[in-house]
């Protein structure tokens, strides 16, 4: 696993305006697979963003990267990027993983069914409920049949 900061030059512009951040990208992977002798090459989001931080019309005219080998796969990343470390979850191996697997739920647990009731007023656009209780405010006795209520046919 070795690490070093190389600077990537990417001034050929004598490509059209519209494609420069594309090939930018395509000439930056070119750059390392000629240079590290890799099989896979790897680009972070970090120096993605700076290649297309102007636009695609005009990319930068070189670009530092800290390069990272291991094994046959080159790691390019900004030198003041932080390294992203993701975590994987542990699956259970055997008859129990390949039965998790299948159903997609733990064995001896069942998955619980959450009921919602339905939240008053929910469904009605707000304002019904403006009418509705401006028609409660007008005639408390009749709710819904105020002055303000819609006639029902």
């Amino acid at each position: 696993m070795a690490e070093k900061i190389v600077t990537i030059p990417l001034k050929d512009l004598s490509y059209p305006r519209a494609e420069r951040a594309n090939r930018a990208i395509r000439d930056i992977k070119d750059y390392l697979y000629k240079h590290e002798k890799a099989s896979e090459v790897r680009i972070s989001k970090g120096v993605n963003d700076i290649v297309w931080a102007r636009g695609k019309k005009k990319p930068p005219a070189s670009v530092k990267v800290k390069v990272k080998l291991e094994g046959g796969t080159v790691f390019a990343s900004l030198p003041e990027e932080k390294e992203v470390v993701k975590k994987t979850k542990e699956e259970p191996k055997g008859l129990v993983g390949k039965a998790k697997q299948i159903t997609g739920k733990e064995e001896g647990k069942p998955k619980e069914e959450k009921q919602e009731e339905p939240k008053a007023g929910q469904g009605k656009s707000k304002m019904k409920m403006e009418k509705e209780e401006m028609a409660k405010k007008d005639n408390p006795e009749a709710p819904g049949a105020g002055k303000g209520a819609e006639p029902r046919y």
